[in-house]
């Protein structure tokens, strides 16, 4: 899972969360309206019988229930994927450190790479001026000798 995937993902469960919460404290509202002495007559009307109101109050007991299922399940799944985001999050830093490690490293490889051809380049070239005037001496003392 890539940050942004895992980041959508906790957007969209905390989205989730709020719809339920909002819809768990609506069916509490609904419940508390339905136990409160304050009901108007027209709701008494809507439910004529004693058997309507139980069941109703069992409906919404159910759903109440299991939107509380929903939510802690959502919960679940949130505090997972902030966990799983925190690990990536963790790896991220640490990769680049590591990135950042080897980078140093391999320029003070390059540095001491190019201190060591320097080296090497003046060594050749001292070996050169040697060369040459081992080869400018004979050719004087050859003259000499032909004279």
């Amino acid at each position: 899972l890539s940050n942004g995937s895992v980041s959508k993902q906790i957007d969209t469960l905390q989205t989730e969360m709020e719809l339920r919460t909002s819809l768990i404290a609506d069916l509490q509202q609904t419940l508390l309206d339905a136990d409160s002495m304050d009901l108007t007559e027209e709701r008494w009307r809507n439910l004529t019988t004693l058997e309507e109101n139980k069941r109703v109050i069992s409906y919404l007991i159910g759903e109440l229930v299991v939107s509380k299922l929903e939510k802690k399940e959502i919960e679940s799944n949130l505090q997972q994927s902030q966990n799983t985001f925190i690990d990536m999050h963790k790896r991220v830093q640490e990769a680049r450190k590591e990135a950042d490690q080897m980078g140093r490293q391999l320029l003070q490889s390059q540095c001491e790479h190019q201190g060591q051809i320097l080296y090497l380049f003046n060594e050749l070239n001292r070996q050169r001026k040697g060369d040459k005037r081992l080869e400018t001496t004979p050719t004087s003392e050859t003259e000499k000798q032909l004279q």
